[in-house]
């Protein structure tokens, strides 16, 4: 994939080896410059701008090369976005498998000099992995050395990206990537259960189900329950719980979408086929007319459009 080492101990072999290079151009530096007879003050001077200018040099190589590997990412994601979504198939990404309710997340470093403040952001990586985490850890230290040398960005930015580095505030699911480019837009008039749901917040929707289930039947701005958020996402575990406590299969958004448009529209399979057991006709429309074999079949999800089939979608109704 890359000709620079990807694995955790790499990445460290990598950065020791930059900084022993560093250390090593220091020492010849100094040792050629005190040959000359250089004062101690412009010796210090000199090696410093050096050093500097150095590590500059280094970090630009280094965030020029996240930006490469990012793009190779998503290069990589387009050509296998069929793949990602057949929950028959197995598709990975440098040993880690990839699916479209995988999160990934991103962190951000902070650099400033005098006038000069600047935000540089990570490619994206899969949550919750050994990577994630040693990615989290350098681009704040990064931060927490270059970030505050400016006045008034420098310290304002650092703290910013600190918080969302400690937070995993920078994440989207892959389908979220897919589909808008960016993590969905978040909607107006969400209940807590709704947004737990809406985030892919699993422990929280139990937790909150246990209390009390009444916010089941809530809608939010867009008239979408927790359950068709639950069918967007694409999570089996938070839609069969969902279920099993009461919520209603046969639900509909002010769109007139239903539960099984919602999943089918997200590709997501395993929801579609849930959802299909319970004898649900595949041929409603929604107002716009459409129906959940246009839906999948207009995002060229085939798999969908099979298992539509299979349950009793009539595609020649769809083409009229």
């Amino acid at each position: 994939v890359d000709d620079i080492p990807e694995t955790f101990v790499g990445q460290i072999r990598c950065w020791g080896v930059c900084l022993m290079a560093l250390l090593f151009v220091y020492f010849i530096l100094f040792v050629a410059l005190a040959m000359f007879g250089v004062n101690q003050a412009s010796l210090e001077m000199i090696i410093t701008g050096v050093v500097a200018s150095l590590l500059v040099l280094m970090l630009m190589g280094m965030f020029k090369r996240e930006a490469r590997i990012a793009k190779h990412f998503t290069d990589w994601l387009q050509a296998n976005t069929q793949l990602i979504y057949d929950d028959h198939m197995t598709t990975t990404y440098q040993e880690l498998f990839i699916r479209p309710q995988t999160m990934l997340v991103s962190y951000k470093a902070v650099i400033s000099l005098g006038i000069f403040t600047r935000t540089f952001t990570s490619r994206k990586l899969v949550a919750h992995t050994r990577k994630a985490a040693f990615y989290r850890l350098g681009y704040s230290l990064l931060s927490i050395l270059l970030g505050w040398w400016s006045i008034p960005w420098g310290p304002i930015r650092t703290t910013q990206a600190l918080a969302d580095n400690i937070k995993g505030r920078n994440q989207l699911a892959v389908h979220d990537w897919l589909e808008y480019g960016a993590a969905r837009p978040m909607v107006k008039g969400m209940t807590p259960l709704i947004k737990a749901v809406f985030l892919n917040q699993q422990d929280k929707v139990f937790k909150l189900l246990e209390i009390s289930s009444s916010d089941i039947y809530e809608k939010d701005a867009e008239g979408r329950t927790a359950l068709m958020r639950a069918a967007e996402i694409g999570n089996l575990e938070i839609f069969d719980f969902l279920l099993a406590k009461g919520a209603d299969v046969h639900d509909r958004d002010k769109y007139g979408d239903t539960v099984l448009i919602r999943a089918a529209a997200n590709g997501n399979e395993a929801i579609v086929s849930r959802v299909l057991k319970f004898r649900i006709d595949p041929n409603e429309l929604n107002d716009d007319g459409e129906s959940a074999w246009m839906c999948a079949a207009s995002r060229d999800y085939r798999h969908i459009v099979k298992l539509l089939v299979e349950g009793g979608a009539y595609p020649e109704l769809q083409l009229v």
